[in-house]
């Protein structure tokens, strides 16, 4: 059989969907019979994925062969191999090191984990040179572990791990103090990875799609934050150690589960851009106009009944967006919510619920 080692079908991690990572070998196999003596045990093995943490996805994987395997342990150090490997080739075109691994590595689950063995003392021999790496890109990698070895890129300034199926880090991870923007959109973290917070550099930091229900108070240790994105995770309120985060100025809380927005946000003084849209706010706080800085405004399908009268106090506002919420009441004119008429606000309301065009309003504002 003429099959690529790998097969990746890529999705947009705007999708919050995992790489597809097919893992074939070049020999034929009786599908039939190896699916037949899987039925019986996959259940089992589906709640042993589930509490050893080992991806789903795993289930089904191109020639079926991984389904053969019956022991956990086993299963679990496959997983860790695999997702060392992944690591291993993109650290290696890196430093422009071509790794050579052989063509059928993905023909045993053996000579995965064998291979994977060889990465440590890999890494302590190029240590020099991966001390040199400044970005690396995992985006998409389908990776459900990331390896103790990415402690050896001391020199890290910019790391992505979208779209993978991430849930922890390693220790090691505290010794890439250099990082100043971190990407983890996509993954399946539910609580705030506590080794993030030993990267006391980052400016930009997205962990966009996960499960988080809250921050700790030692989240406030990123005292350089600029960027900071949280949409799409089940935050039902604003914890008050955003305050310590003085030099934000991008923040976006979209799609969660607030009902109101904390009078800590009044402390984000430097806040140019806030996105809030998905929620199920009904009001603003008094303290947002505390945000002298504060140009774009985005409230899309939360359960405003009124346009909030704070926002003719904001000096600086330029974009508010007001849509996709049927019960608002639309201003006559709304002239007085920037004195420099350089604003565009967009209020939308659709006519009735079977619509699928809304009726927009753009209103220029007024002198």
């Amino acid at each position: 059989m003429g099959i690529n080692p790998i097969d990746r079908t890529i999705l947009s991690p705007q999708l919050n969907q995992p790489l597809s990572l097919a893992i074939t070998c070049e020999v034929d196999l009786d599908f039939t019979k190896i699916i037949a003596g899987f039925v019986s045990a996959n259940e089992c093995i589906s709640d042993a994925c589930e509490e050893e943490e080992i991806p789903k996805d795993i289930l089904q994987i191109g020639n079926q062969m991984f389904l053969q395997i019956d022991d956990i342990n086993t299963q679990r150090s496959y997983c860790h191999a695999r997702d060392k490997i992944l690591v291993w080739k993109t650290l290696g075109k890196a430093i422009n090191q071509h790794i050579d691994f052989p063509k059928n590595l993905y023909a045993s689950f053996h000579t995965v984990i064998d291979q994977a063995n060889g990465f440590e003392s890999w890494c302590r021999n190029n240590q020099d040179s991966l001390q040199q790496v400044q970005e690396l890109d995992l985006t998409l990698y389908q990776l459900s572990h990331i390896p103790k070895e990415i402690g050896f890129l001391t020199q890290l300034q910019k790391l992505s791990l979208g779209g993978n199926q991430l849930s922890r880090l390693p220790k090691e991870f505290e010794n890439l103090t250099l990082l100043q923007t971190l990407n983890f959109y996509g993954n399946q973290f539910t609580g705030f990875p506590q080794e993030i917070e030993a990267c006391t550099q980052l400016k930009s930091l997205d962990l966009g799609y996960n499960s988080l229900t809250k921050l700790p108070d030692t989240f406030g240790q990123l005292k350089q934050l600029e960027q900071l994105n949280l949409e799409s995770n089940s935050l039902s309120d604003l914890p008050d150690v955003l305050k310590s985060l003085t030099k934000l100025q991008d923040l976006s809380l979209s799609d969660n589960k607030l009902t109101k927005l904390s009078q800590v946000i009044g402390e984000l003084t430097q806040l140019q851009k806030l996105s809030l849209r998905g929620n199920k706010l009904t009001e603003l706080p008094n303290e947002l106009k505390k945000l002298p800085q504060l140009k774009e405004l985005y409230l899309d399908s939360n359960k405003f009944l009124e346009v909030p009268k704070v926002l003719e106090e904001l000096p600086s506002l330029q974009r508010l967006h007001l849509c996709f919420m049927r019960d608002l009441e639309l201003p006559q004119k709304i002239g007085k919510l920037n004195n420099n008429g350089s604003g565009i606000y967009y209020l939308m309301k659709r006519k009735r619920d079977d619509d699928l065009e809304p009726e927009a309003k753009k209103m220029k504002m007024e002198s």
